[in-house]
């Protein structure tokens, strides 16, 4: 049996559904007294097949990781300004699939 923390993890892609995401992770955690981790993945898109047609030069991995840490701090900005009073949040952004990243991120959380 895992030992669950005592915490939410919730991905961020800048998008709407993401920041409803976050909004409920903040709710729960809030009434549960846990933590809430936002995660933000990304990949490099020639290792997974999907810089096809763009020059390598004109992709520069830094660069990528660099706009989502942008766009992390710009959600965690308005969506925790605005619902995250007493709720400890910390942001991370990691490299790799959405899908591993969260599956790996959640496996010792509470949800």
């Amino acid at each position: 049996m895992v030992d669950r923390e005592h915490r939410v993890v919730v991905g961020i892609d800048g998008s709407a559904g993401s920041r409803s995401a976050l909004r409920w992770a903040l709710a729960q955690a809030r009434l549960t007294g846990a933590k809430v981790e936002a995660v933000a993945a990304w990949q490099d898109p020639y290792l997974y097949g999907y810089g096809y047609g763009w020059p390598a030069s004109q992709l520069d991995v830094a660069e990528i990781a660099a706009v989502v840490e942008k766009s992390l701090a710009a959600t965690l900005t308005e969506v925790v300004g605005e619902h995250g009073r007493g709720v400890e949040v910390t942001g991370q952004v990691v490299e790799g699939s959405a899908a591993q990243v969260l599956v790996s991120r959640g496996a010792t959380a509470q949800l």
